[in-house]
């Protein structure tokens, strides 16, 4: 290829990527932190527009599911579950579905899906625990089959609103709730109880400063409730769980103490605390609460008595540094996140009640090391843009993050202001790619694709975008370089250009490119790229003295385009599985 075609195409491609990078909407803040590398991450705007978004979970097509509330969040009487989904690899939701549009009570605050059932909160009186079952697809509506209401006498500072759930160990068909019921108080042990009555023929009174677990059971049409049993005592709110993804050990939080008279300074340090999944159940575990804490700042401890907790978080650097204040959500790092950040735990801090960006200084999204229970924030507490990150959903390769309130305040001028963002890795396993075993990752593997049973779906199982042709970990104009040298050859592998794994290097193999160009260079996938790219591959052909020949060839492809548009398409995790063999 003479250098004047490469220099013309080179800067097609460039005015491509200018368009790319200035049309994308990046996400409001940046990553930090020790052995960080943004590189190592797409961070993309994920979904704009939201009503006070906070529980999230993701369903099995990829999708992501959503609660929100139905116009302002305090005097909401009602919730929605949204379905967001992400079609095309991008990072950005392009459809939206309602799959429930009257969660009795409103105010939506958790939300959990095991199995085909949906379960979401609100918090507080007259917002009762509602599960719900899904349909077939993940984008059938769903159905209300049971309610479990508590009754509220007079105000209850720190009202029910976490959840997890998990299949009860040993019993078929047989399913286990948690939820907390606060403290009534701010710093006093709560002497008083409420009671419960549930749709499923459960009913009783519930203790506060602690965890509940509800057992029920299901036979696909009707719940039976088997019995409500206290688990921890001592907890101030603990509202945020999460289940140790391999030994299955219930990881909490807990809110500390506000301060008196000034609540902006705390007395006790906000927790995370964790129960071995053999004591979940067993004889009650108590965490001391009131009389027992941490004190912030000085981190010394007063009382001594209960559970100590595995973090106390403090200022950083201790004790007049960057603050942490107020957890709710928590989710384990992805498996697929970069070493050193894939064993730990993600807690999101609200912060100040209703303030946002810099106002809020206590607002970052910390990350715990599990290797030695050290932690820093992931994302700072000084970020303009963001208010608080209550809603966290861990994926295999993903943390999505809900901001409820970018501004920071729940007025009616906060409605359909909240967002969901999400940090995709980009790392890959080196072995993994490795397809002819010499201890290496580049071009060399790449004609061992197409031997493969599956080579659409094993490539990207093993952890790349198709279209990276180089197998350097990014589709950009190396790779498109590399497919336009060979367009047209009938005897070609994956790393001359054959993406679809046809055989030859075609028309088809140049949308797959496009479709992922720019996927694991730092900014996210291109919607529609496409254009752009035909533009410099046009000119690369046409310049190479081939117009007779390309003519003839689109000719000979002229329904080609579209039916590679038709191209199967499914998501997995945020890549882009593709096949479109004899098309």
């Amino acid at each position: 290829m003479s250098s004047s075609i490469q220099t013309a195409a080179t800067l097609l491609i460039a005015a491509c990527m200018f368009s790319v990078n200035h049309s994308h909407a990046q996400v409001p803040f940046s990553i930090q932190g020790p052995g960080v590398e943004s590189d190592d991450f797409r961070m993309t705007t994920f979904a704009t527009g939201l009503n006070f978004p906070v529980g999230m979970q993701e369903l099995s097509d990829g999708s992501i599911m959503v609660a929100v509330s139905n116009g302002n969040f305090f005097g909401s009487s009602s919730g929605s579950i949204l379905r967001l989904a992400d079609t095309n690899g991008d990072g950005v939701a392009d459809e939206q579905t309602t799959l429930f549009a009257d969660v009795p009570g409103g105010l939506l605050s958790s939300l959990r899906v095991i199995d085909d059932l949906v379960i979401a909160t609100g918090q507080g009186s007259g917002r009762p625990i509602a599960i719900m079952r899904a349909g077939e697809t993940p984008s059938d509506p769903l159905s209300l089959v049971g309610e479990f209401e508590i009754n509220y006498n007079g105000r209850w500072l720190h009202p029910h609103s976490a959840l997890e759930v998990r299949r009860t160990p040993g019993i078929e068909d047989s399913y286990d709730l948690l939820f907390q019921l606060g403290s009534r108080t701010n710093f006093d042990t709560t002497t008083s109880t409420l009671s419960y009555e549930s749709t499923f023929g459960l009913q009783g009174d519930l203790a506060g400063d602690a965890v509940h677990m509800i057992t029920f059971t299901d036979d696909g049409e009707n719940l039976v409730g088997t019995e409500v049993q206290q688990i921890a005592t001592g907890l101030r709110n603990a509202a945020g769980f999460a289940w140790h993804p391999e030994t299955g050990d219930l990881y909490v939080q807990d809110n500390g103490i506000d301060g008196v008279p000034d609540s902006n300074e705390p007395t006790s340090a906000d927790e995370l605390n964790v129960i071995p999944v053999e004591q979940i159940g067993g004889e009650l575990e108590d965490f001391g609460f009131a009389e027992n804490y941490t004190e912030y700042r000085t981190n010394t401890i007063v009382g001594g008595e209960g559970i100590q907790p595995l973090v106390a978080f403090q200022p950083l650097p201790s004790p007049d540094g960057a603050e942490a204040e107020g957890p709710n959500d928590i989710a384990f790092a992805p498996a697929a996140f970069p070493e050193g950040l894939n064993n730990g735990i993600f807690v999101g801090m609200h912060g100040r009640f209703s303030l946002g960006g810099t106002e809020n200084e206590e607002n970052p999204l910390v990350f715990v090391d599990l290797t030695d229970n050290s932690y820093f924030h992931f994302i700072g507490n000084d970020e303009e843009a963001i208010g608080h990150l209550d809603g966290l959903l861990a994926t295999d390769d993903s943390v999505f993050l809900a901001d409820i309130s970018p501004s920071g305040g729940f007025e009616s001028s906060a409605n359909n202001s909240g967002a969901i963002y999400q940090i995709q890795s980009l790392v890959q396993t080196p072995t993994s790619l490795d397809f002819n075993n010499d201890g290496l990752v580049n071009q060399d593997d790449a004609p061992f694709v197409c031997s493969l049973d599956d080579p659409t779906a094993t490539v990207n199982a093993n952890g790349f975008f198709l279209g990276d042709v180089d197998l350097n970990g990014s589709v950009e104009f190396a790779d498109f370089l590399i497919l336009s040298a060979s367009f047209g050859s009938a005897d070609a592998h994956y790393g001359m250009g054959d993406i679809d794994c046809s055989s030859d290097v075609a028309f088809a193999d140049f949308l797959i490119l496009s479709s992922n160009f720019g996927a694991g260079v730092g900014i996210a996938s291109v919607p529609e790229p496409t254009n752009c790219l035909l533009l410099a591959f046009a000119a690369l052909i046409a310049l190479s003295g081939s117009r007779r020949k390309t003519a003839t060839r689109f000719s000979s492809h002229e329904n080609e385009s579209v039916a590679a548009t038709e191209c199967f398409y499914s998501l997995r995790h945020g890549k882009r599985l593709v096949s479109c063999r004899n098309r």
